[in-house]
């Protein structure tokens, strides 16, 4: 039942790292569709410097 349960574990592990994965990509994809307006927002209140001169895809690289 040991070898059993860590199986289990394993499986368990292996989904949650995919789920993850796939939520950093569902993420990035989210940012690349809001407006710089809404990006530059976004970068001031995590506090990011020198978003004035950005574009957008910088933006989104530098909340990435």
């Amino acid at each position: 039942m040991n070898k059993k349960n860590e199986k289990i574990e394993k499986k368990s592990e292996v989904k949650k790292a995919e789920t993850k994965k796939v939520s950093a990509k569902k993420e990035k994809l989210d940012l690349s569709s809001l407006s710089v307006a809404q990006l530059k927002e976004m970068a001031k209140k995590k506090g990011i410097t020198g978003i004035s001169s950005m574009k957008k895809a910088d933006l989104v690289k530098a909340l990435s």
